[in-house]
């Protein structure tokens, strides 16, 4: 029964962070579409458009880019234990695609392989984190990362929308 009530959050838990992550890839945390400065630009060098003007590499933008995908990797885990590690990494390589495909078609930002690449390295060390928690955990790791993740969820919303009302 636990293992179900789990199973059941962890579900709920995979929706509110998809529509977050949604909501941050494609419309930058804004609360209103009149905010978007609309362009298409396709970046297809890796890491090409990672530097700064100052030519010191972005590693805040490449860095939030695994940080938001490595939670993908962690739910993936949970939920389909028995897929494979190529399998699961393929779904956030996917899901990455979507999104940078989707920026480019309704024009709300650049299209970046480098954002393709590094989200799916969050994906692929959220998958391997899992495993070091579950070897920790053991039995208790799903219940324990559904608390850290709703807490994480519920900070980073709260935090979001501090900023916005600032």
């Amino acid at each position: 029964m636990e293992n179900r009530k789990q199973r059941t959050l962890t579900k709920v838990l995979l929706v509110i962070y998809l529509a977050m992550l949604t909501w941050l890839v494609l419309f930058k945390l804004s609360f209103s579409l009149s905010m978007f400065y609309r362009y298409q630009h396709i970046n297809l060098i890796p890491f090409g458009a990672s530097f700064l003007p100052d030519g010191r590499l972005n590693l805040a933008e490449i860095l939030g880019n695994v940080f938001i995908f490595i939670p993908l990797g962690i739910f993936l885990k949970m939920l389909k234990p028995s897929w494979s590690f190529a399998k699961k990494t393929a779904l956030c390589f996917s899901l990455s695609l979507v999104y940078e495909v989707l920026q480019y078609v309704f024009a709300l930002g650049t299209t970046d392989v480098t954002d393709l690449l590094d989200n799916t390295v969050g994906g692929m060390l959220g998958i391997g984190l899992y495993i070091l928690f579950k070897k920790w955990w053991k039995g208790k790791t799903d219940r324990v990362m559904n608390i850290f993740m709703l807490v994480f969820m519920a900070l980073i919303l709260a935090a979001v929308l501090y900023l916005n009302m600032a």
